[in-house]
């Protein structure tokens, strides 16, 4: 997730799950540098995906969204390469991190997850 985001509420709404998703053992890390709008999921160095979509009803549905699947070919190292020097100029968020938050930032990416269907 970046770290300086493009759209406040949605990255209020976003950060508002990371007590759960830490909790269930997800890993989270902040690009420190800034902002990153690439989509890129690795698995197991065997198969990315890359593309403009998001993860959600509005990407997956209503936007026109593309993406690529890869698999077992050369181009999986290279992505999977340059997500592991991406990440290195991450900051792993812990629940202390989340915690140290601004009361009212949390609360509010609370509220506004009643309408996250709509971003």
């Amino acid at each position: 997730i970046p770290h300086i985001p493009d759209k406040k509420i949605p990255f209020l709404v976003a950060r508002s799950f990371y007590p759960e998703l830490i909790h269930e053992g997800v890993k989270i890390y902040e690009y420190t540098p800034g902002f990153v709008h690439a989509k890129i999921f690795v698995s197991d160095d065997a198969v990315a995906t890359v593309g403009s979509y998001n993860m959600d009803s509005r990407s997956f549905y209503l936007n026109y969204e593309v993406g690529v699947l890869l698999a077992d070919c050369p181009a999986v190292k290279v992505i999977s390469d340059d997500f592991e020097k991406t990440r290195q100029l991450c900051q792993k968020i812990e629940l202390q991190d989340y915690m140290s938050l601004s009361f009212a930032s949390r609360i509010i990416g609370k509220i506004l997850r009643l309408f996250g269907p709509l971003l």
